[in-house]
């Protein structure tokens, strides 16, 4: 579901869909452009998944301070037309020669006023589907039962920086097979399951 938001002085008619979006950001004339699609993640109860993931490292007997941040990386992506002043915005080599030079100083305030900014178009993203039980994000305690084996190993081995990502989920998994005795199965057993 597509929702627009005006980030501009721009007026937006609520019923404008991405395509339409997009083909209203290329008819336009304007030299310098751009726009950006930012995702909005509906249905996540932040406050109980904090609260159960501290609970699930002080049951760990973690005396230390917890801090639990649940952030949506790539929410935001921001698009320009082709033109070539855009080309130079985005090499590293130009942010760096810029930032050294403090050329910085006349490019960013020239680039702010020259580019036409379309507003930011807010996607949204379901978090939880009660009707589909055999999603994984169906409600928050099969969500936390998924990832609690990488929270109990990150709270063992004291690694508080950073993201938990899916292969630290399945070292965690593969690591608390292995420690039970549970032999993994090939990829081709028959009997392999997802988890």
């Amino acid at each position: 579901m597509f929702h627009p938001h005006k980030s501009s002085k721009e007026s937006l008619d609520p019923d404008v869909t991405l395509p339409r979006w997009c083909e209203q950001f290329c008819a336009d004339r304007s030299r310098l452009k751009s726009f950006a699609i930012k995702r909005e993640v509906a249905g996540l109860d932040e406050t109980y998944l904090k609260l159960e993931i501290m609970r699930l490292a002080r049951g760990l007997g973690y005396k230390g301070t917890v801090e639990v941040g649940i952030e949506s990386p790539g929410s935001k992506v921001k698009f320009y037309n082709g033109a070539r002043e855009n080309r130079w915005r985005l090499k590293g080599w130009v942010k760096i020669l810029l930032g050294i030079s403090f050329l910085w100083t006349v490019a960013a305030p020239y680039l702010s006023l020259r580019t036409k900014k379309f507003g930011t178009y807010f996607v949204e993203w379901p978090f939880t589907r009660p009707e589909d039980e055999t999603w994984l994000h169906s409600n928050p305690k099969r969500f936390l039962e998924y990832w609690a084996p990488a929270i109990r190993r990150v709270v063992a081995g004291k690694r508080f920086r950073g993201f938990l990502t899916s292969a630290d989920r399945d070292r965690a998994v593969l690591a608390e097979r292995a420690a039970s005795g549970v032999q993994e199965q090939g990829w081709f057993d028959p009997t392999h399951t997802a988890l």
